[in-house]
């Protein structure tokens, strides 16, 4: 079992509350891309890099403890495949530790019933990819049994009592396949989220509309939908190259590659702004490289739930509030709760 950190969910809160009314404090949001290192090889990734340099334990580590200690409420492991790290479990121990919310997004494959205890007893959230039924999914992740694998490690961490998510990347060829896997992998997990494919590949379709529709059915049975209306709604318009960009690169949140370079979000890691081993996150937050700031301005924006989800979140926070109310009180009820 996973205690209940109510205090640690309200820090999150709070900051949701000092952005919208329009207050400056530190980040709420980083994402630590672990490793670029991947399993798999899905079709719209931008991550995966087999030979790219990563930090050792020690490193790792620090990093984490530079973040927390930076004032930063919630921290994301994510990669390519986190779980490919033998210390993912210590890692997202440290964090915790040091009071932030801290969950990992993974493809689920290497997560079995040895390795689910730990990761549940380290991590307030998992989040799993799905990205449609067997078929759909198990083609765009380029390998065969990646479903069933995934589908496996949901159940694991539920018996564990992990809080567990399903996280879909949204294209016009698979809307209606993931609106199948959710109904499908109903009773494993908590929450959902979903986002656009970068770059956006349209026209839409009336499949994602459904997709959107259901949704909203799944957010009225009690389904927590991890991103506010105004996100879901802006996806059409996303892939049909309509959104408009919206974008609190290096104010909002930030990232950090394996390496321990600050990237001024989890969307860009060609804008680094310095390595946090060398310096102060504050520091090289308040004070940007020039070359780093014309790249987000010129960034043509993005659809992704980690970075325009939540500066959407921050301009109407009142949806994003009552999860993380009902949220701290689920925790507090153990293994074998419901939602």
């Amino acid at each position: 079992m996973v205690p209940g950190r109510p205090r640690a969910w309200w820090r999150v809160a709070k900051r949701y509350v000092e952005f919208s009314l329009g207050r400056n404090p530190s980040p709420i949001f980083a994402s630590y891309f672990v490793t670029y290192r991947c399993n798999l090889k899905c079709r719209f990734c931008f991550i995966r890099r087999d030979d790219s340099p990563e930090l050792d334990p020690a490193g790792a580590r620090e990093v984490v403890r530079r973040i927390c200690a930076s004032g930063v409420p919630a921290l994301d492991f994510s990669g390519g495949e986190p779980f490919l790290r033998r210390d993912m479990e210590e890692l997202g121990a440290l964090s915790r530790s040091m009071g932030c919310v801290t969950g990992v997004n993974t493809n689920g494959t290497l997560i079995d019933g040895r390795r689910a205890g730990g990761v549940a007893g380290s991590f307030d959230y998992v989040t799993i990819s799905v990205d449609g039924p067997e078929d759909v999914h198990d083609r765009i992740r380029g390998a065969g049994g990646t479903y069933a694998r995934a589908k496996s490690a949901m159940a694991a961490l539920r018996d564990a009592g992990a809080r567990v998510g399903v996280s879909s990347v949204v294209m016009p060829s698979n809307a209606d396949g993931i609106a199948r896997a959710l109904d499908d992998l109903s009773g494993l997990y908590d929450y959902v989220i979903v986002q656009a494919v970068m770059p956006p590949e349209g026209p839409s379709g009336d499949g994602v509309r459904r997709l959107l529709s259901r949704l909203e059915e799944l957010r009225g049975s009690g389904v927590d939908v991890l991103v506010p209306r105004q996100f879901l709604s802006g996806i059409p318009e996303y892939l049909d190259g309509r959104a408009p960009k919206v974008c609190d690169a290096m104010r909002l949140y930030f990232a950090v590659d394996p390496m321990g370079r600050l990237l001024a979000c989890g969307a860009r890691t060609d804008i680094a702004l310095g390595s946090i081993l060398d310096g102060d996150i504050r520091e090289l937050l308040e004070n940007p490289p020039r070359d780093a700031v014309r790249k987000v301005e010129e960034c043509g924006g993005c659809w992704i739930a980690c970075t325009t989800g939540t500066s959407i979140a921050v301009r109407s926070p009142l949806d994003y509030i009552r999860w993380i109310s009902g949220a701290a009180i689920r925790r507090r009820r153990g293994p074998g709760r419901t939602y």
